[in-house]
């Protein structure tokens, strides 16, 4: 940029000390796209997920490898009772198919293998 380009914006950059018109204060919560509802908890740009602000205010922090889940499945649903500390391990097994009988995961197979064939009909 060139001097008097530089000139002719000093008026209308942020001066030492302004403070957007965007900002949020602390304790904020916004709805994010994925769903999850994020709480602003320090300055100048920290958030957490909602739930994971309420687990903490009410049983301390959250262990390495321990995720908090909702029991109902509903992100929006953010009480306490609502939650339930899992490790990573666990939550596999949870959403896995191994917690199922031999015979309900040979009938999941069979659906997925259907599944894709269906899928890729046409396209060979």
């Amino acid at each position: 940029m060139t001097q008097e380009a530089i000139d002719r914006t000093a008026s209308t950059r942020f001066q030492k000390g302004g403070v957007s018109l965007n900002k949020e204060e602390v304790g904020t919560v916004s709805l994010r796209a994925d769903g999850y509802y994020f709480t602003k908890i320090a300055e100048p740009n920290v958030w957490d997920q909602t739930h994971r602000v309420l687990w903490k205010e009410n049983n301390g922090e959250i262990g390495e490898g321990v995720l908090i889940q909702f029991k109902d499945k509903d992100r929006s649903n953010i009480t306490i009772e609502n939650l339930y500390a899992v490790t990573r391990e666990n939550q596999i097994l949870e959403n896995s198919i191994q917690r199922y009988p031999v015979e309900v995961k040979s009938l999941i197979r069979t659906q997925s293998k259907l599944n894709k064939k269906i899928n890729n009909y046409g396209t060979q």
